[in-house]
Parts: C-alpha cells; sequence; structure tokens
C-alpha cells in the first residue's frame, strides 16, 4: 500500500529523534519534581514505575492516574491536563511488557494531544452547522425547514465519519509510536490480542436485547465508519513498523 510506503521514511526518522531525544526527555523531567496523582507507588508496584519511566521518554511533569473497577480497557484524555485511565482488571491481565506497551500507546495519545485534534474537528463541523441551523429556525417555512434538516443531517453524518477517521488513524499512529519507544511489537500484540479473547470469551452468547442493540450498533457504524482498526489491521501495522525499527538498527550498524 502506499501508506507503508510514504510511512518508511517517517518512521526510520521518528526512531532516531526518539534515540537521540530520549536522553534530553530524561535530564528536562529529572530537573523537575514528577507528579502521579490518583495512584500510590507502594500500593502500585508494577504499574507505577512504568508511568515514571514513559513520564522520562515523553517529558511529562505531571498525570493523573485513575483505575476503575469495572470494564476492560485503557485510553488517555489530554484536555486540561494528562490522564490515563486503566480498569483495574485489564492491570491484573497483562503483564509487565505488555502493560508496559500500553501504556506507552496512551502516552502517545497524550504526547500528540490526541483529544485536543478531535475537539477540534468537532468544533469545526458542528459549529458552523448549529449556527446555520438557528438562522433558518428563526424564520422557518416548510420548504427551507425541511431542506435544512436534510442539510444537518448530512453534513452530522459526514461530520462524525471523518471524525472517526481521525480516530481510526490515531489509534495507529499511537500503536507505531508504542512500539518505537518499547523496541519491539510483541507486548503490545500480546495485548492486543488479550483485549479481543477477553471480549469474544467473556460476553458469552448476547442475549436478545444485546442481538438488537448489536445490530443498531452496525447501521450505526456503516454510517458513522469506526474509531479503532480491525485486530488484523492493528498487527499488521505494528509487524510493520517493528521491521521499520530492524531496518533502522541494520542501517545504524552498516
Amino acid at each position: 500500500m502506499q501508506f507503508y510506503e510514504a510511512s518508511e521514511f517517517t518512521f526510520a526518522a521518528q526512531k532516531e529523534c526518539i534515540y537521540t531525544n530520549v536522553d534530553y526527555f530524561s535530564a528536562m523531567a529529572s530537573n523537575d519534581t514528577i507528579q502521579i496523582r490518583g495512584i500510590e507507588k507502594d500500593s502500585n508496584p508494577v504499574l507505577y514505575p512504568i508511568i515514571e519511566r514513559m513520564m522520562e521518554k515523553y517529558g511529562f511533569k505531571n498525570i493523573r492516574v485513575s483505575i476503575p473497577k469495572r470494564g476492560f480497557n485503557a485510553f488517555a484524555i489530554s484536555l486540561f491536563g494528562s490522564r490515563i485511565i486503566i480498569t483495574r482488571k485489564l492491570l491484573e491481565t497483562l503483564n509487565q511488557d505488555e502493560l508496559d506497551a500500553v501504556i506507552a500507546h496512551e502516552f502517545s495519545h497524550l504526547y500528540n494531544r490526541d483529544s485536543s485534534t478531535i475537539m477540534t474537528v468537532l468544533m469545526v463541523f458542528f459549529i458552523p452547522m448549529m449556527y446555520f441551523w438557528m438562522q433558518f429556525s428563526l424564520n422557518p417555512t416548510s420548504l427551507v425547514y425541511g431542506l435544512m434538516t436534510i442539510v444537518t443531517l448530512i453534513a452530522f453524518i459526514f461530520g462524525m465519519r471523518v471524525i472517526n477517521w481521525i480516530k481510526l488513524n490515531l489509534e495507529i499512529i499511537a500503536d507505531r509510536d508504542a512500539v518505537m519507544h518499547i523496541g519491539n511489537a510483541q507486548g503490545l500484540e500480546n495485548a492486543l490480542f488479550k483485549m479481543y479473547n477477553h471480549i469474544r470469551t467473556e460476553d458469552g452468547r448476547p442475549n436478545l436485547i444485546k442481538a438488537v442493540l448489536s445490530g443498531i450498533e452496525y447501521i450505526v457504524v456503516y454510517f458513522f465508519g469506526f474509531t479503532h482498526p480491525f485486530l488484523k489491521e492493528r498487527i499488521e501495522h505494528l509487524e510493520f513498523a517493528h521491521r521499520i525499527i530492524q531496518k533502522a538498527d541494520n542501517n545504524q550498524n552498516a
């Protein structure tokens, strides 16, 4: 695919930049006090050092970590501060290498301010849409009102498709960043397999209500698009990023 070819130089360059700047980031972070809020080191002997190490690599000084009891997921929010959420069950399921890769993935979202990117796109699409809707609704006629309803619906669907397409690609970028920082793809691949297997086995056979909701979800996804790549696609991107690392290492050793 052309996307792969166009990305090859970028990822080789990223790897070089990461290895070059990691000492700078570490020095910058060590000169100031690192603050990890929400968890204690004694009660989280595995997670806490990983968060500290990633903060040093990415140059973060403050972060909040939350560990909810429900769910089986991890995500990051970069609006109004930096926050990582990883559920207790996922934390207990992953080994240290897998957890290291998952946390690196979430730090990539924070470092690139992906939440701000999504919020910007939301405002670009929906603020003008709401403005024109309000303007036409002040003096509506049946024809104008009908046309604006159709235009607004089309704009909403198009906007959501663009946003979800961006989300999907930001996930791929975060996966690749994690591989670049960890140095291999195995940890994140194993974590993704465990998350997929949990969804496949834990939920069991759906009841009638879940089946109906699943059908509605497929309809929504058909119009709005997916927010995450399929597992096969993510594994292919991870393996590609790993090959880029190997190629960059071979070029440096040559």
